[in-house]
């Protein structure tokens, strides 16, 4: 059963949202992008629907290749009130 995207306003869908339109301003398909951020076309297509996070690394990448500040994928989501996760573990 296929995967559902999350919400409108959700903080991955918003993300995905600036993957997008990020990619598209470049001209680029998402498999061309996929393939310049080293990723697959699938990956890279949960990235744009909110079905994946990037997570920091490939935000950098991604920047990169977008040729825009990382920032440009960061202060947008700060409206976000996203707790941090907990270290498992020993402290």
């Amino acid at each position: 059963m296929p995967r559902k995207p999350p919400p409108a306003g959700h903080i991955l869908y918003e993300l995905g949202r600036l993957i997008a339109r990020s990619r598209a301003s470049r001209g680029l398909s998402q498999r061309d992008f996929a393939t310049l951020i080293g990723v697959g076309a699938t990956t890279q297509q949960y990235y744009e629907s909110g079905l994946r996070d990037p997570g920091i690394d490939m935000l950098i990448r991604i920047a990169h290749q977008c040729d825009l500040p990382l920032s440009t994928f960061i202060a947008p989501l700060d409206r976000f009130d996203v707790p941090l996760r907990e270290k498992r573990g020993k402290a």
